[in-house]
Protein backbone atom coordinates (compact mmCIF):
# COMPACT_ATOMS: atom_id res chain seq x y z
CA UNK A 1 0.00 0.00 0.00
CA UNK A 2 1.20 3.51 -0.38
CA UNK A 3 2.14 5.38 2.01
CA UNK A 4 0.17 7.98 0.27
CA UNK A 5 -3.07 6.22 0.33
CA UNK A 6 -2.83 6.02 4.37
CA UNK A 7 -5.35 7.53 6.43
CA UNK A 8 -7.59 6.71 10.03
CA UNK A 9 -6.53 3.95 12.63
CA UNK A 10 -4.22 2.28 9.58
CA UNK A 11 -2.30 5.73 9.26
CA UNK A 12 -1.99 5.84 12.87
CA UNK A 13 -1.01 2.00 13.36
CA UNK A 14 1.57 2.74 10.55
CA UNK A 15 2.81 5.69 12.79
CA UNK A 16 2.89 3.76 16.02
CA UNK A 17 5.23 1.01 13.95
CA UNK A 18 7.27 3.63 12.95
CA UNK A 19 7.99 5.57 16.79
CA UNK A 20 8.73 1.57 17.41
CA UNK A 21 11.38 1.36 14.51
CA UNK A 22 13.00 4.25 15.78
CA UNK A 23 12.81 4.00 19.63
CA UNK A 24 14.96 1.91 21.66
CA UNK A 25 12.78 2.40 24.58
CA UNK A 26 9.49 3.34 23.43
CA UNK A 27 8.50 6.92 25.96
CA UNK A 28 5.00 7.52 23.83
CA UNK A 29 2.20 7.45 26.91
CA UNK A 30 1.20 4.17 25.18
CA UNK A 31 -3.02 4.03 24.81
CA UNK A 32 -2.93 3.24 21.40
CA UNK A 33 -4.88 3.11 18.27
CA UNK A 34 -7.30 0.03 19.27
CA UNK A 35 -9.91 0.94 21.42
CA UNK A 36 -6.66 2.88 22.94
CA UNK A 37 -6.60 7.01 21.97
CA UNK A 38 -3.61 7.24 19.88
CA UNK A 39 -4.12 9.23 17.18
CA UNK A 40 -1.13 11.41 15.87
CA UNK A 41 -3.00 12.42 12.59
CA UNK A 42 -6.10 13.78 13.97
CA UNK A 43 -4.72 14.83 17.82
CA UNK A 44 -2.14 17.89 17.66
CA UNK A 45 -1.44 16.71 21.27
CA UNK A 46 0.17 13.42 19.60
CA UNK A 47 1.63 14.37 16.92
CA UNK A 48 2.82 17.34 17.70
CA UNK A 49 5.61 15.74 19.51
CA UNK A 50 6.50 13.74 16.17
CA UNK A 51 6.30 16.61 14.23
CA UNK A 52 8.99 18.59 16.81
CA UNK A 53 11.07 15.33 17.72
CA UNK A 54 11.49 14.56 13.86
CA UNK A 55 11.93 18.20 13.07
CA UNK A 56 9.19 18.41 10.26
CA UNK A 57 7.97 21.17 7.92
CA UNK A 58 4.63 21.93 7.66
CA UNK A 59 3.17 24.19 4.68
CA UNK A 60 -0.41 24.83 4.13
CA UNK A 61 -1.41 25.53 0.39
CA UNK A 62 -2.90 24.11 -3.28
CA UNK A 63 -0.82 21.68 -3.94
CA UNK A 64 -1.84 19.54 -7.75
CA UNK A 65 -4.55 21.92 -7.87
CA UNK A 66 -6.27 19.94 -5.66
CA UNK A 67 -7.43 22.64 -2.93
CA UNK A 68 -6.84 22.85 0.07
CA UNK A 69 -3.87 19.99 0.51
CA UNK A 70 -1.09 20.47 2.89
CA UNK A 71 2.97 19.51 2.44
CA UNK A 72 5.13 17.95 5.18
CA UNK A 73 8.82 17.30 5.03
CA UNK A 74 11.83 16.49 6.71
CA UNK A 75 15.39 15.68 6.22
CA UNK A 76 17.30 12.99 8.00
CA UNK A 77 20.47 10.92 7.22
CA UNK A 78 18.43 8.39 5.56
CA UNK A 79 17.45 11.18 2.42
CA UNK A 80 14.78 14.00 2.10
CA UNK A 81 11.20 12.68 2.41
CA UNK A 82 7.81 14.52 2.12
CA UNK A 83 4.12 13.46 1.27
CA UNK A 84 0.29 15.47 1.04
CA UNK A 85 -2.62 15.45 3.23
CA UNK A 86 -6.54 16.85 3.52
CA UNK A 87 -4.45 18.19 7.06
CA UNK A 88 -1.12 19.25 8.28
CA UNK A 89 -1.05 16.29 10.56
CA UNK A 90 -2.21 13.46 8.24
CA UNK A 91 0.74 15.15 5.59
CA UNK A 92 3.13 14.94 8.18
CA UNK A 93 2.28 11.21 10.19
CA UNK A 94 2.53 10.08 6.11
CA UNK A 95 5.92 11.71 5.52
CA UNK A 96 7.25 10.50 8.93
CA UNK A 97 6.15 6.51 8.20
CA UNK A 98 7.68 7.15 4.84
CA UNK A 99 10.61 8.33 6.36
CA UNK A 100 11.24 5.11 8.23
CA UNK A 101 9.55 2.47 6.09
CA UNK A 102 9.98 4.11 2.22
CA UNK A 103 6.78 4.81 -0.32
CA UNK A 104 5.03 1.70 0.17
CA UNK A 105 4.25 -0.04 3.09
CA UNK A 106 2.61 -3.64 3.56
CA UNK A 107 -1.40 -3.36 3.41
CA UNK A 108 -2.91 -3.39 6.63
CA UNK A 109 -6.00 -3.25 8.62
CA UNK A 110 -7.29 -2.86 12.01
CA UNK A 111 -9.99 -5.39 11.86
CA UNK A 112 -12.49 -6.10 15.10
CA UNK A 113 -12.07 -9.41 17.09
CA UNK A 114 -14.94 -11.47 18.48
CA UNK A 115 -14.70 -9.10 22.05
CA UNK A 116 -15.47 -5.88 20.11
CA UNK A 117 -12.34 -4.80 20.28
CA UNK A 118 -9.91 -4.20 17.10
CA UNK A 119 -7.06 -6.17 16.87
CA UNK A 120 -3.82 -5.51 14.73
CA UNK A 121 -2.99 -7.24 10.97
CA UNK A 122 -0.69 -7.23 9.02
CA UNK A 123 0.16 -8.63 5.72
CA UNK A 124 -2.73 -11.17 6.47
CA UNK A 125 -1.24 -12.32 9.81
CA UNK A 126 -1.67 -10.51 13.72
CA UNK A 127 1.17 -8.34 15.15
CA UNK A 128 1.53 -9.70 18.51
CA UNK A 129 4.49 -7.55 18.75
CA UNK A 130 2.29 -4.69 17.73
CA UNK A 131 -0.49 -5.64 20.17
CA UNK A 132 1.49 -6.11 23.19
CA UNK A 133 3.65 -2.47 22.29
CA UNK A 134 0.32 -0.75 22.38
CA UNK A 135 -1.30 -2.46 25.59
CA UNK A 136 2.55 -1.24 27.27
CA UNK A 137 1.88 1.16 30.35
Amino acid sequence: MRVTELEGDTLDLWVAKAWMARSTYATVDASYVRDYDFHPSTDWAQGGPILEREHLTLEAGNHYGGGNTYKAWLRNPDGFFHAYGPTLLIAAMRAYVCSIFGEEVEDSAIKPSAEGKTDHWVDGGYDQKIDDFLRAK
